[in-house]
């Protein structure tokens, strides 16, 4: 997944490593026993350093440290193997990455926020692997830790579900992100417009493509679409009147395009409009 390290940098370490004492004020019955010994934490915090500079080879071989030569508590081994888990992610093998950072959640033994935070982010590794289900129970798990999730998430979440074939999750998640920004990106209406299709919500696509069309009138597919759309929909008027824009837009190319048109004019009962679109594309075509 693009830029995946960087999220990891921003996510992972620091969460767990600001202080040895860490706890949320909402989990410190949860994490009043929980202990980081110095030398573990000073071991940590080179692994840190180094991951933060990119040395990825070197923060490593310090977190393996902590790992074979001190014996470690249920906590301290959590935070190892979270350390390992964002290096490997920085290091770009997802796979292992992905594997510590299951082994740390295992431990039960990290603040909830920590917990949720790895959770997210296995959901991007999972996503970025194309292991659909498994990204999808990771962004699951998050959701019910989270009260008011960024429509970035809910956007890459419901790519999740799009991707594991859930499709009217993806929508309902979909909808989410769109309705939490002003200007939503054209991937996340491509997205919602995919999920309309597939649960057969032919008049949201309306909607969607008209709303891309007025982003990108060029865009001659996005035309063309629309006009199948409204024909499935049962609105053949629709369906040629928004041909014609596109061929007086000069979107229409190809023959077969222009002949749709010119036998739409015909089956409306406008014999002229048909005859002087199959004039221009002869005129077109040198005929």
């Amino acid at each position: 997944m693009r830029a995946l390290a960087a999220i990891v940098v921003t996510l992972g370490m620091a969460l767990s490593l600001s202080t040895p004492g860490y706890a949320q004020k909402d989990d410190e019955e949860r994490t009043k026993n929980f202990v980081c010994r110095p030398e573990v934490y000073d071991r940590l915090t080179k692994a840190q350093e180094a991951f933060n500079a990119k040395k990825y080879d070197t923060a490593l071989a310090e977190a393996d440290k902590a790992r074979k030569r001190l014996r470690l508590n249920k906590h301290e081994t959590a935070l190892v193997l979270q350390t390992i888990g964002y290096i490997y992610a920085g290091k770009e093998k997802l796979k292992e990455s992905a594997e510590n950072l299951e082994g740390a959640l295992a431990q039960d033994a990290l603040p909830r926020q920590t917990e949720t935070s790895i959770r997210y982010t296995l959901g991007q590794i999972y996503l970025a692997l194309k292991e659909f289900k498994k990204a999808v129970a990771a962004f699951d798990a998050w959701m019910n830790a989270v009260e008011n999730p960024n429509p970035s998430a809910l956007y890459t979440i419901a790519v999740a579900k799009f991707q594991a074939q859930q499709f009217a999750d993806a929508v309902q998640y979909g909808e989410w992100a769109v309705k939490g920004v002003k200007k939503p990106a054209d991937s996340w209406l491509q997205l919602l417009l995919s999920g309309y299709f597939e649960t057969k919500r032919f008049r949201k696509a309306v909607d969607i493509l008209i709303e891309l069309i007025e982003r990108h009138p060029d865009r001659r597919s996005q035309w063309l679409q629309l006009s199948s759309l409204y024909s499935q929909l049962g609105e053949e008027d629709k369906a040629m009147g928004v041909l014609e824009m596109a061929y007086r837009g000069g979107l229409l190319e190809k023959h077969e395009e222009i002949v749709n048109l010119a036998q739409r004019y015909l089956a409306a009962s406008i014999p002229a409009k048909a005859g002087v679109t199959s004039s221009r594309r002869r005129w077109r075509r040198g005929t």
